[in-house]
């Protein structure tokens, strides 16, 4: 005769929900999930803990990693939220990319911010902002850390705040910095005013930043389910999403920067300049130089002349 001490008892309602949670992870209706799409929603619900959790704290938690401190927000839009940071025991600051809350469980964005960090930590060069780490956060969203390099060029012109600038220094910097990009396989896809930073107002510190639509030669802007990227005045003409990139698009949009610059600083619109924009921004890829190498010989060949 069995005690009823022996017999297996029931799982409680805690183990029931959790076996029919872990089951619906491994499986749909269809049958077993693929394991990327399990690993997906594990990260799904491990975020919505974690938002749970920090819901039911009795405290703010003042600190991002139990290390920085939050000075404030500069920017923010549908997909992204960028904070300024300073390291409480250093007392550097830090910028720090990452989703807006109402997006925390957004899977393609998590992805794609994954996406970015995994191509910024493969740069470590000083003329690219480099990426130092990715953080998860305590509501559970993903993050970019960078270095802060202060405002971008277009906040400086914006805010009327730019000093006098050396229009060659700065495209022979982001020509060094594209040559970086280039020899990895990486098209950068926005070679624009808010992604490069001018430390201290010198052009010779210039740093070339934000991978968020970078994409390898030959890759499309619609393998990642993005309908439009880029900045419109600086994209070349045969710009689409189901187009794949190639290394043209970014000499095509520095060629546009330095028409960009030119504008705003009109003392400085020199004839070899003027000249490096027009071959850069050829409608026509194949007329444009076909490398940041090639790029750079043409300035510097043109500089030259100017000189002469």
């Amino acid at each position: 005769m069995t005690n009823d001490a022996d017999k297996p008892k029931p799982p409680d309602m805690l183990q029931r929900h959790f076996a029919a949670l872990w089951s619906t992870i491994r499986q749909d209706e269809a049958g077993p999930r693929p394991p990327d799409e399990q690993r997906l929603l594990l990260d799904q619900i491990r975020n919505a803990f974690d938002r749970a959790a920090n819901r039911l704290s009795d405290t703010t938690n003042a600190y991002i990693a139990g290390t920085f401190t939050v000075e404030g927000s500069i920017y923010r839009s549908e997909t992204t939220e960028i904070l300024q940071l300073r390291h409480r025991d250093l007392g550097t600051l830090h910028a720090l990319k990452t989703l807006p809350f109402m997006q925390a469980a957004n899977a393609p964005l998590i992805e794609r911010l994954r996406r970015e960090a995994a191509i910024g930590l493969g740069f470590r060069h000083s003329t690219i902002v480099e990426t130092t780490v990715l953080l998860r956060l305590d509501d559970g969203r993903p993050a970019l850390l960078q270095d802060w390099q202060g405002r971008s060029l277009l906040d400086l012109y914006k805010h009327a705040d730019m000093i006098e600038l050396d229009i060659g220094a700065l495209l022979f910097r982001l020509l060094e910095a594209l040559a970086v990009i280039h020899e990895q396989g990486y098209v950068h896809c926005d070679v624009a005013p808010g992604n490069i930073f001018i430390p201290a107002g010198d052009p010779k510190s210039a740093m070339l930043g934000d991978f968020g639509i970078s994409l390898r030669k030959g890759e499309c802007h619609s393998d990642l389910g993005l309908a439009f990227a880029g900045s419109p005045d600086f994209l070349p003409p045969e710009h689409g999403p189901e187009k794949p990139v190639d290394t043209s698009h970014d000499i095509y949009a520095l060629g546009r920067l330095t028409a960009y610059l030119l504008d705003r600083q009109k003392e400085q619109a020199r004839h070899d300049l003027q000249l490096f924009s027009a071959a850069c921004a050829q409608n026509d890829p194949f007329q444009r130089p076909r490398s940041a190498e090639d790029a750079r010989a043409l300035l510097m060949h043109l500089n030259e002349q100017e000189r002469s």
